[in-house]
């Protein structure tokens, strides 16, 4: 699966590095209202989604601020100010959010495990066919002589007949069941009985 920098690499047909990275965090401290997409997926890719999600949080805060001035609200007995509030509830907010990706990584990760398992054994069964069909790979032998031992998986010709044998042996294609016959002898052609 691609990642949102690779998405946005292959639009703009430039890979970035960790200059880009670097660049991009100066950003987000000094100028966050002029973070960009790509400067948020470059955070997110170097840095991880914490610190991507930080950053686009800063860049949504440059762009429209909420608080105006810090008002002073009792809390349990203490004095806060309301950006101490927003503060709170944004980290909050930024932990829960923080959590529901962990869990979806775990949930991607056990995907991402159970497909490599799968592919290793296709791999691991592909590679046993390949040797098993390697290995009875058709063997013709020529005409049977009374003289040659002959194997499981061979072919001879007898009679003019194709015969595949079943076992090893001497015997003569057809006189047992160590032959089978594969492709029976045609009629001779009219003009080869002149």
């Amino acid at each position: 699966m691609r990642t949102r920098l690779e998405i946005l690499e292959a639009k703009s047909g430039r890979v970035h590095t960790t200059k880009d990275y670097d660049l991009a965090q100066e950003k987000a401290h000094e100028t966050p209202e002029k973070l960009t997409d790509l400067d948020l997926a470059v955070l997110e890719f170097f840095g991880g989604e914490h610190q991507s999600a930080h950053a686009h949080a800063a860049r949504e805060q440059a762009l429209h601020p909420t608080v105006e001035a810090p008002a002073t609200v009792a809390t349990r007995g203490k004095d806060i100010s309301e950006a101490d509030v927003v503060l709170k509830d944004a980290i909050l907010a930024l932990s829960t959010f923080t959590d529901q990706m962990n869990e979806r990584n775990k949930e991607r990760n056990a995907k991402i495990d159970a497909l490599e398992k799968k592919v290793a054994e296709l791999e691991e069964s592909t590679e046993r066919r390949i040797a098993h069909v390697e290995s009875e790979a058709v063997s013709y032998k020529g005409v049977w002589d009374e003289h040659m031992q002959y194997n499981r998986g061979e072919f001879v010709t007898c009679g003019g007949s194709m015969w595949h044998c079943n076992a090893s042996t001497r015997s003569r294609p057809g006189t047992d069941g160590t032959f089978t016959l594969a492709v029976k002898k045609g009629r001779d052609a009219k003009d080869a009985q002149r």
